[in-house]
């Protein structure tokens, strides 16, 4: 399939939900959907039109564009390609001709310039003030519900969690250390899901999911300790209950725009929302920094997790040049530089016979 040349090219960063750096993409609006292209022209994928969510905006400003069942989603800021997907009616659930459209194109440009206003100066301002002042029973009630609607979306078919009673107690035993050495605000909750996915979130109200496919790639305990610590930072500063605040009451107001308030356009955006959470550079940096000082605190070493971001480097490539901005984390190398000099000597979070419990915790779910 060839995608139409009316339409111009844009560059964009596409994640495939299975690891957190993105690559550099052409996006192509045509006939056939949206084209997504490497830079040497070879295609990636082909999403058709009709199949797309509503286009929202993340936390950076950067616009999300993501089929509506699916994990994967493109970071793009060239409006003109998001004006030829409005254009072409892509992830508009109401379709058809409506009476008396000169009244209600008004309207729709009046509540589309409100939802803008609202979208670049009120949700931030908002949600990070509600996110402070969320009581506790209201944000783990958040994190719990969001948790396991995000668990049955990712551990298909089952939608369930990995559990043994050595692999749950080793991960327990390196959970406290790290929450001895840190302190947090709300007790923490780790559950590991059976995805394939190299990733680990971090939700509202302490709930921390680690992906199977996190645990086959580690290669050391610290590796894992490092990760988690940095999770917890995240959860410690707010930042996932802020992006949730954000992502929630956006999808209200798209829902209030399509007439589908309580539907699933609402929950796809929450969800693609919280599992391709778009921090910033100084957000992600601030998380490093706290992660590095529980790992000193805790007295575990911390060259083992360089080579984490090593490894991770050499199978999907770093940011660097012209669109490192547009990637929410630290380029790998500078992370794996600055954990390389961090804590050079120290213990190890888990013991063999520990870690190995812990690698093999989903294991029986695939026997």
């Amino acid at each position: 399939m060839s995608a139409s040349l009316n339409e111009p090219a844009a560059s964009g960063r596409y994640y495939d939900g299975k690891v957190a750096v993105g690559r550099h993409v052409v996006l192509t609006v045509g006939t056939d959907g949206l084209t997504i292209a490497a830079p040497d022209g070879q295609i990636v994928d082909i999403w058709p039109l009709r199949e797309l969510g509503p286009v929202a905006r993340d936390d950076t400003g950067m616009a999300r564009i993501a089929r509506a069942d699916a994990v994967a989603a493109v970071l793009c800021d060239d409006a003109s390609l998001v004006a030829a997907l409005r254009r072409r009616g892509a992830g508009d659930i109401r379709r058809g001709r409506v009476s008396g459209w000169p009244k209600i194109a008004a309207w729709s440009c009046a509540a589309a310039a409100a939802a803008g206003l609202f979208f670049w100066l009120g949700l931030p301002l908002i949600a990070r003030q509600a996110a402070q002042a969320m009581p506790v029973a209201w944000e783990t009630a958040l994190g719990v519900n969001t948790a396991d609607q995000i668990i049955r979306l990712l551990a298909r078919p089952n939608g369930d969690t990995c559990e043994t009673p050595e692999g749950r107690a080793a991960l327990d035993r390196m959970t406290a250390q790290l929450t001895a050495a840190a302190t947090p605000r709300l007790p923490l909750h780790v559950r590991v899901v059976d995805s394939k996915l190299v990733n680990a979130l971090t939700l509202p109200g302490g709930e921390v999911l680690v992906l199977r496919g996190l645990l086959d790639f580690a290669e050391h305990p610290n590796e894992l300790a490092a990760v988690l610590a940095h999770e917890f930072a995240h959860s410690d500063l707010a930042h996932p209950t802020e992006i949730a605040i954000k992502s929630g009451l956006g999808a209200l107001t798209v829902g209030l725009l399509l007439g589908d308030v309580f539907g699933g356009s609402a929950v796809v955006i929450l969800a693609q929302s919280l599992m391709t959470a778009g921090y910033t550079h100084e957000v992600e940096t601030q998380a490093d920094d706290r992660m590095l000082a529980t790992l000193r605190q805790a007295g575990l070493r911390s060259p083992p997790a360089a080579a984490f971001f090593e490894r991770l480097v050499k199978k999907d490539g770093d940011v660097s040049g012209p669109f490192a901005i547009l990637d929410t984390h630290p380029p790998s190398m500078a992370r794996a530089d600055r954990l390389r000099r961090a804590v050079p000597q120290g213990a190890d979070a888990l013991n063999q016979g520990e870690w190995q419990a812990l690698k093999a915790l989903c294991a029986m779910r695939r026997s």
